[in-house]
C-alpha cells in the first residue's frame, strides 16, 4: 500500500482531506431543488465507489508488497466490527448534520456539529494532557468556545430578525403580546426557527464525538487496521446504514413533507451524478486523513504532534464555514450587529486554530 513517506507529504494529504471534509457537503447546493435524502443515497454510492478504487488501486500497490487484503487479512474481527460501527454512526450524525445543512446553513451546522464535536473528542483532552505550551492550548480552546457560541447566537439573531420580517409582512401569526415581552408568540408553522438548526448541529457533533473512540480502537493493537483497510469497512458502515436511517429521514424529515423513496428515480442526470461526486469528495478526505494519520512507515511514528493534527482538523470546520459564509451566503439578509459577530467569529476561530497550532513548537523545555 501506499503511505506517506514524509512530513511534506503527510501535509499534502491533510490538506487535501481538509478541503474535502469541508466542501463536500457544499455541493448539495448544486442540486437544485433535489431534496437532501435523496441527494444522500447517490452520496452513499459514490463513497462506495471511491473506496473500491482506492482500495484496488493506491491500497494495494507499493514497494513493500503489503496489499490491501493482506491488511484486511491481519486485522481482527473485532477491528472489523468497530470500523464497520463508526462508519455507521457517522453516517447517522453526517446525514443528521446535513439536515442541519438545509436549516440552518453549511457555516452554522459545520461550526457547531463537527467543531463542536472535536473540541469534546480531542480539544478538552489535549489543553492538559499533552507537552504542548498549556497557555497557548487554553488561549486557541478559549478562542474556539467562543466562536462557537458566537456563531450560534449570530444565527438565532438571523432568525430572530426573519421572524419579525414575516410579522410585518402578514405571513406568520402571532398571539397577543405576552407580559413582560413587548410582542407575541409566532404560531405559524411555515416561520423558521433557530431551535431546530441548532439543535441538529449540536445532535449531529454528540454523534461524530461518540465515533472518534470506535476508529481509534479500530486502529489499535496488534491487530490494528491500517488505512485502506479502515477506510474500507468504514465506508462499508456508511453504505448499508444509509438504506436503514435514510428510511426514517424521507418519511419524518427535519424539513418540509415527507418525500417517497421511488422519487430518487425521478432526478436528473446531475443531480446524480453531484450526489454520487460528492460522496467521492467525501471519501477522498476520509481516506487522504488515515493515511496522513498512519505515520512514519519505517517506525510508526506520526508526523506531527497531536495538537498540529487538532488544529489542522479545525481547519477543515473554518474552511467549510467560510465557504458557507461568503458562498453560499448564509448570512445574506443579515442586519449589522449579525455582520459584526460573523466576523468575530472568524477572527475567532482563525485565531485559536492558529494558536493550537503552533501550541507544539512552543512547547515547554523537558
Amino acid at each position: 500500500m501506499i503511505l506517506a513517506q514524509n512530513p511534506s507529504q503527510a501535509l499534502f494529504l491533510m490538506v487535501l482531506g481538509i478541503l474535502c471534509w469541508g466542501l463536500w457537503a457544499a455541493m448539495f447546493k448544486l442540486t437544485g431543488k433535489w431534496r437532501y435524502e435523496l441527494f444522500y443515497f447517490d452520496v452513499a454510492i459514490g463513497v462506495a465507489i471511491a473506496v473500491t478504487v482506492y482500495a484496488l488501486t493506491v491500497g494495494s500497490l507499493g514497494f513493500d508488497g503489503f496489499s490491501f487484503m493482506d491488511d484486511l487479512d491481519h486485522s481482527g474481527k473485532r477491528q472489523w466490527l468497530m470500523a464497520f460501527g463508526a462508519g455507521a454512526l457517522f453516517n447517522l450524525a453526517n446525514m443528521i448534520l446535513m439536515g442541519g445543512v438545509v436549516v440552518a446553513g453549511l457555516s452554522v451546522s459545520l461550526a457547531l456539529g463537527l467543531g463542536g464535536s472535536l473540541m469534546l473528542g480531542m480539544g478538552f483532552s489535549l489543553i492538559f494532557n499533552n507537552t504542548a505550551n498549556h497557555l497557548l492550548m487554553f488561549l486557541g480552546s478559549a478562542c474556539l468556545l467562543v466562536a462557537l457560541v458566537m456563531i450560534a447566537v449570530a444565527y438565532s439573531f438571523l432568525i430572530s430578525a426573519r421572524q419579525d420580517q414575516m410579522v410585518k409582512a402578514g405571513t406568520a401569526k402571532t398571539t397577543s403580546s405576552v407580559p413582560g415581552y413587548n410582542k407575541g408568540m409566532i404560531v405559524s408553522t411555515n416561520a423558521p426557527s433557530a431551535t431546530k438548526g441548532l439543535l441538529l448541529a449540536i445532535v449531529a457533533g454528540a454523534l461524530m464525538w461518540t465515533m472518534l473512540p470506535l476508529v481509534n480502537k479500530a486502529r489499535a493493537g496488534d491487530f490494528g487496521m491500517g488505512p485502506y483497510s479502515l477506510a474500507a469497512l468504514f465506508a462499508i458502515g456508511v453504505f448499508v446504514s444509509t438504506f436503514v436511517f435514510n428510511l426514517f429521514f424521507v418519511n419524518l424529515p427535519v424539513e418540509g413533507e415527507p418525500v417517497d423513496i421511488l422519487a430518487f428515480f425521478q432526478g436528473t442526470i446531475k443531480q446524480h451524478l453531484v450526489g454520487i461526486a460528492a460522496g467521492m469528495v467525501l471519501c477522498t478526505g476520509i481516506v487522504a486523513v488515515l493515511v496522513a494519520q498512519q505515520g512514519n512507515p519505517e517506525n510508526a511514528k506520526p508526523w506531527f504532534t497531536p495538537t498540529t493534527w487538532y488544529a489542522l482538523r479545525q481547519a477543515a470546520v473554518l474552511v467549510g464555514a467560510l465557504f458557507g459564509i461568503f458562498k453560499l451566503k448564509d448570512f445574506r439578509d443579515a442586519e449589522p450587529r449579525v455582520r459584526m459577530m460573523v466576523w468575530l467569529f472568524i477572527l475567532l476561530f482563525t485565531v485559536g486554530v492558529a494558536s493550537i497550532g503552533m501550541a507544539g513548537s512552543f512547547a515547554p523545555a523537558a
